[in-house]
């Protein structure tokens, strides 16, 4: 699913179980995992690792 503005982001996130949207948060003030997220190319790394 390709997620293409912040309200369409925090929809998303608004699905998702209190327990999971807390471990994203805190992944969010991690700096190694921001980069990931930064970064088109790591980002579609974990993505391709993911599927």
């Amino acid at each position: 699913m390709k997620i293409n503005n912040k309200d369409e982001a925090l929809t998303q996130l608004n699905t998702l179980e209190e327990k999971v949207l807390c471990r994203l948060a805190e992944l969010s003030t991690n700096p190694k995992a921001l980069e990931y997220f930064s970064n088109p190319i790591k980002f579609a790394t974990v993505k391709a690792f993911l599927n």
